[in-house]
């Protein structure tokens, strides 16, 4: 990787559609730069023109990929088990 921006992404999702016709979408990015390896986590409400962003977790740099994979079970765990506990109601 250069130092003048390039990036490699690796992601995940799961898409959700409740009951009542709303569509969620649990994601993770892990970003590789060339100085660290970076985690992002979010969920978001699937609109009519794109998605909305409801819930944000902390993200976590790391500066070697050992680092990282040490954290990044705990990290996706936590990110599990929010989701066995959302609202699924989305109530306003």
């Amino acid at each position: 990787m250069e130092p003048d921006g390039e990036y490699a992404v690796f992601d995940t999702c799961v898409e959700v559609e409740t009951r009542g016709g709303e569509a969620l979408v649990w994601s993770v990015e892990i970003r590789l730069t060339s100085k660290s390896w970076r985690l992002h986590r979010d969920i978001s409400k699937v609109e009519e023109y794109g998605a909305q962003t409801i819930m944000s977790f902390e993200g976590a740099t790391f500066d070697r990929f050992a680092e990282m994979e040490e954290r990044v079970p705990a990290l996706v765990d936590e990110f599990v088990e929010f989701a066995r506990t959302f609202d699924f109601t989305l109530k306003a």
